[in-house]
């Protein structure tokens, strides 16, 4: 419960979150913080996180390469001062869209999908589609499900 109410804050407080920003962007600080989150290691420990089975080395590389792209060091820092992040973003971004929406999903160990029925019931032009065994990348974990499901929903689409 406490956890959430700091969650809240600094989702709801802008002041906050650019205060974190500017303790992370701190030059002794967060090159080697940055430095320390684009190891190998590391990229591998948190793509570890969303696989059921091993990362793809591919996509390790893939990470490692971005990570040495001018202003690359902006993203992390982004999402560690939680400037990513909406404090309802079922009812401010989602269900507002007037254009078809796709969630694609199993079990993540970062987002939960405990307000998808919901979002399913008041935003009809949404769909959900459960694909497993995936921990946030069915993408990767399971390329061919994914790509049969977006093709289904497409030629759905195209059909209305």
């Amino acid at each position: 419960m406490l956890f959430n109410s700091i969650e809240f804050l600094i989702l709801s407080d802008s002041k906050t979150q650019d205060r974190l920003r500017r303790f992370f962007r701190l030059p002794l600080l967060g090159d080697g913080l940055y430095r320390a989150l684009i190891t190998r290691a590391s990229i591998r420990y948190f793509l570890d996180k969303a696989f059921t089975g091993d990362t793809p080395e591919a996509l390790v590389a893939y990470a490692r390469a971005t990570t040495r792209q001018p202003g690359a060091s902006h993203a992390p820092f982004t999402f560690l001062s939680m400037k990513l992040f909406s404090a309802d973003a079922r009812i401010n971004l989602y269900e507002p869209l007037p254009v078809p929406g796709l969630v694609i999903y199993d079990t993540d160990p970062n987002v939960g999908f405990d307000t998808l029925p919901t979002l399913l019931s008041r935003a009809p032009q949404w769909q959900a589609i459960r694909i497993a065994p995936s921990l946030g990348m069915p993408d990767w974990e399971q390329t061919r499900a994914t790509v049969d499901e977006l093709q289904t929903v497409w030629r759905d689409i195209g059909a209305n």
